[in-house]
């Protein structure tokens, strides 16, 4: 995926600097991945190796990830996760005018 290819270009000349091992983590509507360990880009099972987005981070969260599972990293992270998070506190503090301030300040 366009997340492995990141992960072996940031290797080649980018940050990675020729570095045998590397994280990239990429943030958008979802969150991917691309890791490289001891020169190799992991593939894992079924190629979900780098998938990062998809590992759990709140095992209470109740929105349901694109995978189907609840609580990947991809629910809260992304910017779908962030405006779901958004609407959900929004919604929660309707009326709080020490909330709306906060925000107003750029708190």
């Amino acid at each position: 995926n366009d997340a492995n290819v990141a992960a072996l270009g940031e290797q080649w000349v980018g940050a990675g600097n020729n570095n045998p091992n590397v994280v990239f983590m990429t943030l958008g509507t979802g969150v991917g991945g691309g890791v490289i360990a001891a020169g190799n880009l992991i593939r894992g099972v079924k190629g979900a190796g780098g998938e990062l987005g998809h590992i759990t981070v709140d095992f209470d969260e109740p929105f349901a990830c694109t995978c189907g599972k609840k609580g990947c990293l991809e629910t809260v992270a992304s910017a779908t996760g962030i405006v779901n998070l958004s609407r959900r506190y929004a919604d929660q503090y309707a009326g709080d005018t020490k909330l709306k301030q906060m925000i107003d300040d750029g708190q």
